[in-house]
């Protein structure tokens, strides 16, 4: 397991690395190469390698990942390279240093001749809506867990019949091409159900419901909602001669899909309550897994549809890499095992891998992988690739890093 290296002691053992030139080493574009820590001050260290390095691999930005031996332990952190003068390269100080990291194999940056494509082994979905936060936890309709969409269609028209004058269930298109109007783009964007037990008082102060659901007048504030615009289709249904309404989401896991709307017009019948809008949700629950059913979103899956990544750094055991912030994001996430395609022009390994750690820098997504599903033929050809030697000669080389 690998350790982090506190601060000051990080100190220490640069400035040792330093003082008693300590070789270092490093991978780049499949050779080994040594460096030793010429300079070391509060903003940068000064790397003199053994013999030129690639252009390729050494250019303002990339990344150096560096192993040394040190007091019998094998201490490895990673620079970004800043300049070089002469034949001296001056990097960024390292941000964490780590001993113990264990049997595995030795990383390097990721060679220019590779290439990297992932896709998700799993019934993921990316849709072109908002992504909430979380979905909502409704149970299915009871009795209707099994029925296709056109019989809970029907099961819910009878429903409303009972207890409002209309009902409209609308199924949104692609947000960006499809503009909606304000109260649908309201319920989308929020996730939350906009409710107005009477048309007279607009919204409501206090959520009262037990999960939460509704849009109150202070979460209508923090959204992006013209309130005059607003304003203008609460009078609409007021002179529509609407009494009580309400407009439910309907949800796809983290996306609202579209809405069912109830209203009550007559004099004669009760406004619309709290407990209407609890059977709503389980009627949208029932309605989402007949959608799915049908293959009603097969176009916006991502199992095995797979995406160009940019690779960072590899070894033997794992990869490095990352992919442009999108809306991809959520479907790969810690412990996920994913599919990837390496190539190298000469070859193409098709394996699997399981996501070790994720993190964000600006608007870039990283994946850190293990790879779990390589078979010995391939490991050894991924072997042999990256550390340029046949497999025999490299048996008894100590080599080191972490997925």
């Amino acid at each position: 397991m690998a350790t982090e290296i506190k601060r000051i002691e990080k100190e220490s053992i640069l400035n040792t690395l330093h003082s008693k030139r300590i070789v270092m080493n490093s991978l780049i574009e499949r050779n080994d190469y040594s460096f030793v820590l010429t300079e070391v001050n509060k903003t940068a260290l000064i790397l003199t390698p053994d013999r030129p390095l690639p252009e390729i691999a050494t250019a303002p930005g990339k990344k150096l990942n560096l192993v040394a031996n040190y007091m019998g332990m094998n201490i490895f952190f990673t620079v970004e390279i800043k300049d070089k003068v002469k034949q001296n390269h001056i990097t960024t100080i390292p941000e964490f240093l780590y001993r113990n990291l264990g049997r595995s194999n030795s990383r390097q940056a990721f060679p220019s001749d590779m290439s990297i494509q992932f896709a998700s082994l799993e019934e993921k979905f990316v849709l072109p809506f908002p992504l909430l936060e979380q979905e909502d936890a409704a149970a299915p309709f009871p009795g209707l867990e099994k029925s296709d969409y056109n019989a809970i269609v029907a099961h819910l028209a009878e429903w409303a019949k009972t207890i409002a004058d209309a009902y409209k269930l609308t199924l949104f298109r692609d947000a960006k091409a499809n503009p909606l109007e304000c109260e649908k783009s309201l319920i989308m964007k929020t996730g939350k159900t906009l409710f107005l037990p009477s048309i007279e008082v607009s919204l409501p102060e206090v959520d009262e419901t037990p999960e939460k659901r509704l849009i109150t007048t202070k979460l209508f504030r923090t959204s992006d909602i013209d309130p005059q615009q607003f304003m203008q289709f609460v009078k609409a249904r007021q002179d529509e001669g609407l009494r009580s309404c309400v407009w439910v989401p309907l949800f796809f896991e983290r996306y609202v899909i579209g809405c069912i709307q109830l209203w009550v017009s007559a004099e004669d019948k009760a406004p619309l309550s709290i407990e209407h809008i609890a059977t709503l949700y389980q009627y949208g629950k029932s309605l989402s897994a007949a959608l799915v059913a049908r293959g009603y979103f097969a176009s916006c899956s991502l199992k095995n549809k797979f995406f160009k990544g940019n690779g960072v750094d590899i070894s033997a055991s794992g990869i490095l890499f990352s992919y442009p912030q999108s809306s991809l994001t959520p479907s790969f996430t810690t412990g996920k095992e994913i599919a990837l395609k390496l190539n190298t022009g000469t070859q193409s390994i098709n394996t699997s891998a399981r996501i070790i750690r994720y993190y964000r820098e600006g608007a870039v997504d990283y994946w850190g992988c293990r790879f779990v599903g390589m078979t010995p033929e391939e490991s050894r050809s991924l072997i042999e690739y990256l550390y340029g030697k046949p497999l025999e000669q490299l048996k008894d080389t100590l080599m080191l890093g972490q997925a």
